[in-house]
């Protein structure tokens, strides 16, 4: 099988040679084990059967091994939010949790959080509200703890953006990081 899959490396190879001098570039991704994960040619990818991605290793001193390339930033921008954010409460050990950061949370806490900055306080005129974590597990704010959590999370998804924009624009930005500690 070895050999099966060095073959069809070799024959993509060929191609290219047949192509021309300006598309010979050719390549093999591996894992930290050695093993072949795709074979690349003029930066696309070479069909291999799925036997060869595991019997075959890059001992073949024609394979060139290069690292997976990282994502790109709107790939890892689009699964930021879902990774969501841990909140550590110095005053209040009952609010650390980790909090969604998706879409539809954004909206619903900056809804409330609107609220009470307009003065219309917490829902239902309450002294707290409940909110859930990302696993579902109820925690319970009072309207200024509430407003620090919105704080928080809008800090982050706004870094967040930040971060893929300059990124993609080719400039040097780090990703934020997802925990914050609120009082």
């Amino acid at each position: 099988m070895k050999n099966i899959c060095k073959n069809l490396f070799l024959i993509a190879y060929s191609v290219l040679l047949v192509i021309g001098a300006h598309a010979r570039t050719a390549w093999a991704t591996a894992n930290s084990n050695g093993t072949v994960t795709g074979f690349y040619a003029n930066v696309v990818p070479v069909p291999i059967p799925p036997s060869c991605r595991t019997q075959m290793d890059v001992s073949d001193a024609r394979i060139v091994a290069y690292p997976n390339p990282s994502p790109a930033p709107a790939a890892r921008y689009a699964n930021a939010p879902a990774a969501r954010i841990a909140i550590t409460s110095t005053a209040t050990p009952a609010l650390n949790a980790t909090y969604s950061t998706t879409m539809t949370a954004q909206s619903n806490v900056a809804g409330i959080a609107a609220s009470i900055g307009a003065g219309q306080g917490l829902p239902n005129a309450a002294s707290t509200i409940d909110w859930l974590n990302a696993t579902g597990t109820s925690h319970t704010f009072t309207a200024e703890q509430f407003l620090t959590l919105a704080d928080s999370i809008r800090n982050y998804v706004y870094a967040l953006q930040i971060a893929e924009a300059t990124l993609a624009a080719g400039g040097t930005a780090s990703w934020p990081t997802s925990s914050v500690t609120i009082p």
